[in-house]
């Protein structure tokens, strides 16, 4: 794309800030009143994708250029936010990649597996299902031990914490993917707006993918306010929520990042109980997963039952867990980590 072509897409997207440069097309000088009435100036090379998401990284950047600067990047670089999406991890810690192939012991494994036990089963049905049990009770014994002592962890009375508002509240931003939920979108932002918390303190981002149009359509119509943004992930594959959020992440100005599902609706004070505890907590905690349960618990036998799962994975086995300092399975949901933008 040319300057003349980037040149015409800043007024698409209001850049107020921006004046034009004959004699240095790659770049734009912005200006911009700080609220104390200073001017303050910096200079946004358009042509540098790297160097444009170190701009948007910048805490001081005044609200109107960020917003401007994200939309433009989301329209000029749309392929630079994929790849940087789908191979970031991979680039960096390719062990831990799904990209990585299987080791080949793993594969083997597999294959062997997948020839033995079917001919296992024809030839000498009876043998290979008591192979079968009693490979699998020692993994069933070893569970239930587990669990037991998970439980009795739970048990053990520790700490309440008191959850008062720290002298100087970080910002955290919390991404809400949706796909398919436009129904949804109205009691999520009611849940949304009872949060106790300071709204100029939220970056509360909407991850909607290209191809759904009835969920962006809804969203353009409500009249939301500064800290909401949406982001509009173009197709591409994988197209799954982990893609999505790491398409969103360098949008992120918090210094703690959450995720909410469009179903959650969370307690008033919970981002408050969030920054307590990642702020009292050691240099090794990262991340808090909250609590979940259903708020229609008692309409049916099956919502019931889901109670009593969640009630147990969340409020017992989880929390005997973290009492016994051992690794914690995370939720997709309803979780908040700290230092990552």
């Amino acid at each position: 794309m040319d300057r003349e072509e980037r040149s015409e897409s800043l007024g698409d997207y209001h850049f107020p800030e921006f004046h034009n440069d004959t004699n240095t097309p790659s770049q734009q000088n912005s200006s911009d009143k700080n609220f104390d009435g200073t001017e303050s100036h910096a200079t946004v090379p358009l042509q540098d994708f790297a160097a444009l998401l170190r701009t948007i990284s910048q805490p001081d950047i005044p609200h109107t250029l960020r917003y401007s600067l994200h939309k433009y990047i989301q329209k000029h670089f749309r392929s630079e936010l994929t790849e940087r999406a789908t191979q970031l991890l991979h680039d960096h810690q390719p062990k831990v990649s799904a990209l990585s192939p299987t080791a080949l012991w793993i594969r083997t494994s597999l294959v062997l597996l997948a020839v033995i036990f079917p001919i296992g089963f024809i030839v000498a049905p009876k043998a290979m299902l008591t192979v079968v049990v009693y490979a699998l009770l020692p993994y069933c014994f070893a569970s239930m031990v587990l669990k037991g002592v998970l439980t009795i962890a739970s048990l053990r009375r520790g700490k309440t914490p008191k959850h008062l508002k720290p002298a100087k509240l970080p910002i955290v931003t919390i991404f809400l993917p949706v796909h398919g939920e436009a129904s949804a979108l109205p009691a999520l932002i009611s849940a949304l707006a009872r949060l106790d918390y300071p709204t100029e303190k939220l970056d509360l981002k909407f991850l909607v993918e290209e191809t759904d149009r009835p969920t962006r359509e809804v969203l353009a119509l409500l009249d939301l306010p500064s800290h909401y943004e949406t982001i509009v992930i173009p197709k591409s594959h994988p197209q799954t929520k982990p893609k999505a959020m790491n398409y969103a992440l360098p949008f992120a100005r918090g210094e703690i990042v959450g995720i909410y599902d469009a179903e959650d609706a969370p307690e008033p004070d919970q981002i408050i109980k969030v920054v307590h505890a990642l702020t009292k907590a050691d240099a090794d905690t990262v991340c808090v997963q909250a609590r979940l349960n259903h708020y229609n618990a008692t309409e049916t036998t099956l919502s019931r039952m889901a109670q009593a799962e969640y009630t147990l994975w969340f409020d017992m086995l989880l929390t005997g867990l973290s009492r016994l300092r051992l690794p914690i399975p995370l939720g997709g949901t309803s979780l908040f980590i700290n230092g990552i933008a």
